[in-house]
């Protein structure tokens, strides 16, 4: 491994050089008995005590740390950033030379080291350099891989700033913290804030979700090809309530960066979960209406299918009561595929949609009645590529209404063909008859009032002398009842 000089880590270092930090020592019999922190150590003048089976270092000066855990779990040893010397660590039960754990290159040329732990046992963490023969310095954090790292020794958010060089993310769940933070990025949704960084190498090519869900504040979260530019896609909430999914395709060893903040420069403490996209469930009924408009992310924003007020002129789907429709989305890092069906509702009445997705998607239902310009959420679910199944139910006034459904993001992690479909079906409360104020004229007087309740009332009981329509199920939930005459009141008061 060649050499390298880090003029960050340098200057990291000499702005620590006044703190009271604990000192690796050469001999490992003597080394410091520590517990979570930061840790400086050198090899200058420092001679070999153990070997080494990685990294080159079977006689390379060493230094050391005796490290006491108060839980049973993986402990982390890490140099990443904290230092311009290439290191090498390794992990020892005894200091004759038992070796539990060695590594070489992780974060560069620096290393972070994970080993298994029991409470109360001694571990000899040792440091060393690549080939031997050096004499440079740093810092060294070790802690509980479970948990957030430990504040600096300066003070501080681990991550904060860019400037500092960002957090090592692996594949799995780490805690952190944005307490204290500040906010060094340019956020582009939520009003971003108070912000920490990581930096995550691909071992494999493929998509790769990064996912804050399950911490304990309102989290806000973007992806980039640099340190906090956030240029991959910014993502405030959904799917997962108040925190975020986001899915990228990688390939292997690119870098992604996240930036983590919070909504309005919220704070707190969460986990950061990296792994390939969980595939749920997805089974599509059959008879569905298929979408006719191919799954292509070349077309950008040029949606001449059901664009609704994405394109101009305005074109939509038509959806119809008791409808199945099965579509597709996909999402670049500057495009989405957003698909609008439109439908009428004939009177005020609940209108319920159920469906599964493929991917991290937003599902809406719109009021179109003021048109684009005065267009209005009026429900809304949030589907994941793990939790497929959404449902949702909404009451609304008669007018015209778009089922919207979306990617979650611009990440560029909804592929055709891969992960890219969805199906919903819509219902109304009423039924799929047609109008349902068509029958509220139950005993066909011309008019609505309580004769039409009190007729509707006689035909659930059996008897249909003043009863004129072809069933007394008038919310055709297939049975004749007293729900049917609750309706036939509300038909009579609202149609």
């Amino acid at each position: 491994m060649r050499k390298s000089i880090s003029s960050l880590a340098a200057l990291a270092l000499c702005a620590l050089a006044g703190n009271a930090l604990g000192q690796a020592t050469d001999d490992c019999a003597s080394s410091p008995v520590v517990g979570d922190g930061w840790y400086s150590w050198s090899l200058v003048g420092a001679t070999n005590s153990v070997a080494g089976s990685c990294g080159g270092t079977s006689v390379a000066e060493d230094v050391f740390l005796q490290y006491v855990p108060t839980y049973t779990g993986v402990a982390r040893a890490s140099t990443c950033g904290n230092t311009s010397e290439d290191t090498v660590l390794a992990v020892y039960s005894d200091c004759a030379g038992t070796e539990l754990a060695c590594l070489d290159d992780f974060c560069g040329l620096q290393t972070q080291l994970d080993f298994p732990v029991t409470a109360g046992v001694p571990y000899f963490v040792r440091i060393a350099s690549f080939g031997g023969g050096a004499t440079g310095s740093g810092l060294i954090v070790v802690y509980d891989s479970s948990g957030p790292v430990p504040p600096p020794p300066g003070g501080g958010t681990p991550g904060d700033n860019c400037t500092d060089g960002p957090l090592v993310a692996l594949d799995g769940t780490a805690a952190f913290t944005t307490v204290g933070a500040t906010t060094d990025s340019a956020w582009s949704c939520a009003g971003g804030g108070a912000d920490i960084h990581y930096a995550y190498t691909a071992t494999s090519a493929g998509p790769v979700e990064f996912s804050t869900c399950g911490s304990g504040f309102d989290t806000a979260m973007m992806l980039g090809s640099s340190c906090g530019s956030g240029d991959y896609g910014c993502l405030d909430d959904g799917p997962c309530g108040l925190q975020q999914t986001m899915t990228r395709v990688v390939a292997v060893g690119e870098v992604v960066h996240i930036t983590i903040g919070g909504y309005s420069g919220s704070t707190g403490d969460g986990t950061l979960t990296i792994g390939p996209p969980c595939i749920g469930p997805f089974t599509p009924p059959s008879g569905a209406t298929i979408e006719p408009e191919v799954c292509d992310p070349n077309q950008g924003p040029n949606d001449t299918v059901n664009g609704g007020c994405n394109v101009t002129p305005e074109i939509y789907g038509s959806l119809a009561c008791g409808e199945t429709v099965r579509g597709t989305n996909w999402s670049t890092t500057s495009y989405r595929d957003t698909d609008w069906w439109m439908f009428t509702l004939p009177a005020e009445d609940t209108v319920t949609v159920t469906g599964q997705t493929q991917f991290n998607a937003q599902a809406l239902l719109i009021d179109m009645n003021l048109g684009c310009a005065g267009l209005t959420v009026v429900g809304s679910a949030y589907p994941t590529a793990c939790l497929t199944d959404f449902s949702m139910s909404v009451t609304l006034a008669a007018g015209t209404y778009v089922m919207w459904m979306g990617t979650a993001g611009f990440d560029g992690g909804t592929v055709c063909g891969t992960n890219s479909d969805y199906w919903f079906t819509m219902t109304f409360a009423a039924g799929c008859g047609g109008n349902p104020c068509d029958v509220a004229d139950t005993n066909c007087d011309g008019s609505l009032n309580g004769f039409d309740v009190e007729a509707t009332e006689q035909a659930v009981n059996g008897d249909f002398s003043n009863f004129c329509q072809p069933s007394a199920d008038l919310n055709q939930d297939g049975a004749e009842n007293g729900f049917d005459v609750e309706y036939s009141e509300y038909l009579t008061l609202n149609c």
